[in-house]
């Protein structure tokens, strides 16, 4: 005998809690509404927007973003004899 199938009709949006339209086969998982999914993408969308107007603006990087020299290392024999598994390299 095998078990009963009991499946749950996900009439109800996942995050407003809306009900949702009424469909011929009951959904497998619960979906977000129209509403909500726009939403999501509008706020993606105005992300975008920002990120292309600083692109196209072609700022030039700030000096503390070119100085190399505080980030130099000298170069030390130390560094080149290094012991790995007991042996110098």
């Amino acid at each position: 005998m095998g078990r009963k199938k009991t499946r749950i009709s996900h009439d109800y949006c996942v995050e407003c809690e809306a009900p949702m339209e009424k469909v011929a086969y009951i959904r497998p998982f619960a979906k977000k509404c129209d509403e909500c999914k726009n939403d999501r993408n509008s706020l993606n969308r105005e992300l975008k927007d920002i990120h292309l107007t600083l692109k196209k603006k072609k700022l030039p990087p700030a000096e503390d973003e070119m100085s190399f020299a505080d980030n130099v290392i000298d170069d030390d024999e130390v560094i080149y004899r290094q012991t790995k598994y007991g042996v110098t390299i």
